[in-house]
């Protein structure tokens, strides 16, 4: 028999207060969507927590698509981005 697949929202937090009010949001916001949230416990080397933790879930669950959604904060006003969207896409690490 072959699995069903299935398509969720992949959600990325910083920690585990992002992770309690994101919690909340993407309730809301994604009613009827399946989803899974993943805490990146703290935002170093945040580009490769990321990949690595999308590569894992699809090792560990191979019949789900997904979309990442990363939900941090930025710790200065009008900073650049800390995750670098190119680099995630492309599959980096570095």
């Amino acid at each position: 028999m072959v699995a069903k697949k299935t398509h969720i929202a992949l959600i990325f937090v910083e920690g585990e207060t992002d992770e309690e009010f994101y919690k909340r949001i993407c309730n809301e916001k994604f009613k009827g969507i399946p989803k899974k949230i993943k805490n990146l416990k703290g935002n170093f080397n945040i580009n490769k927590k990321i990949v690595d933790k999308a590569y894992q879930h699809s090792i560990e669950n191979p019949n789900d698509t997904f979309d990442v959604h990363i939900c941090i904060d930025q710790e200065k006003l009008g900073a650049p981005p800390c995750v670098l969207v190119k680099s995630v896409t492309e599959g980096s690490t570095k």
